[in-house]
């Protein structure tokens, strides 16, 4: 089921890119219709696919490739992504770390966030933009959280 999510993922985007500056508004309603599906069926199987590291990196990968784009994207679609990535991520549990792949993929979703929220609605006008706040303070804990996990005090930061 992942690599059909994958593979749908991986299409939408590279037609994203593809009718980036051609697409219609219809077009661009049809392609956020069709992301809807792809993340509704993500949705369903996510919490199954997301049992082990690889699992969990799959779906979150497939996030953050779904939540790049400002203009294919509604507050619908960012809201879903952060649903399922909460769903296989448990922001408010210290215990649960992530990898540091998953960690660089959890702040590219962030910044997609933030990205698109700047682009769409810089008055805090909808509830994902209004809820973003504190969503940011608890992905930016994750994140670091889980980076800082393997370090040893007084071991030289690692930039990137």
């Amino acid at each position: 089921a992942v690599e059909k999510i994958k593979a749908a993922s991986n299409t939408l985007v590279g037609q994203e890119e593809t009718f980036k500056d051609t697409a219609t508004d219809e077009e661009v309603g049809e392609f956020i219709n069709s992301k809807k599906l792809l993340l509704q069926s993500l949705k369903d199987v996510a919490t199954s696919i997301a049992t082990d590291e690889e699992g969990r990196q799959s779906v979150i990968d497939t996030l953050q490739s779904s939540s790049v784009s400002v203009k294919f994207n509604s507050n619908e679609t960012q809201a879903e992504v952060q649903e399922i990535l909460e769903s296989i991520v448990d922001m408010d549990n210290n215990e649960d770390l992530v990898s540091e792949e998953n960690s660089e993929l959890i702040t590219d979703i962030l910044d997609n966030f933030v990205s698109y929220s700047a682009e769409t609605d810089c008055s805090l006008s909808t509830n994902f933009t209004a809820d973003l706040e504190s969503r940011t303070i608890k992905y930016l804990e994750k994140s670091s959280r889980s980076n800082l996990a393997n370090l040893v005090p007084n071991q030289d930061p690692i930039i990137k």
